[in-house]
């Protein structure tokens, strides 16, 4: 899977140095060697747990993140990227998200445990809580946003546990047409603004 470079620079240290390509990212190390059979070796054993590391979804954290963890680094990480109106209700998902993996029935999971059946309890939950289906729909969007980064560029996790659950049934939007006396009162107070008036 991944594809290993063992190479030496004129002039530097006499030791081996290797190089790894793996899943998208670039390992350099020191093998710590003037032998280039040895150096091999090690390189290549280095490539294997590299590559059981990368298997295993775990390349860059340890294997038992709590959902706590992967809250505060998307906090950190992302939620500064969005729009003012989209961070707003990007943080209400996670703070109601947060007391459901942190204090309610998955209190201490990781979030290589949590199952599509974990997603789906909580868009119940919230369904039961009187939620809408277009806005337990958003709550459904939000989660597969967070735990699309544990899957890619975290590799946390290999697959989305929210791809296994299904968006609620809701009705289209219909628009609001406008009686005669709406327009004139709405055209009427754009007067003095040409360009809103347009």
């Amino acid at each position: 899977m991944g594809q290993l470079h063992i190479y030496r620079r004129d002039g530097e240290s006499p030791n081996w140095q290797a190089q790894v390509h793996l899943g998208g990212r670039r390992y350099r190390f020191s093998c710590r060697t003037t032998s280039k059979s040895t150096a091999r070796r090690y390189a290549q054993s280095r490539l294997t747990e590299l590559e059981n590391r990368y298997n295993r979804g775990l390349t860059g954290l340890h294997e038992s993140v709590p959902m706590s963890d992967v809250f505060d680094r998307y906090e950190k990480e992302y939620a500064p990227k969005l729009r003012p109106s989209s961070r707003s209700r990007m943080m209400q998902v996670v703070r109601h998200a947060r007391e459901w993996f942190e204090e309610g029935p998955n209190k201490g999971r990781t979030v290589h445990s949590i199952t599509p059946s974990d997603i789906q309890a909580l868009l119940e939950y919230k369904r039961a809580d009187g939620v809408g289906p277009r806005t337990v729909n958003i709550y459904r969007a939000n989660l597969h946003r967070v735990f699309q980064l544990c899957v890619r560029p975290w590799l946390l996790i290999r697959s989305n546990p929210v791809d296994g659950t299904e968006p609620q049934p809701h009705d289209a939007r219909q628009p609001l047409l406008l009686s005669d006396s709406e327009y004139g009162a709405l055209t009427a107070a754009c007067e003095d603004q040409p360009m809103l008036s347009l």
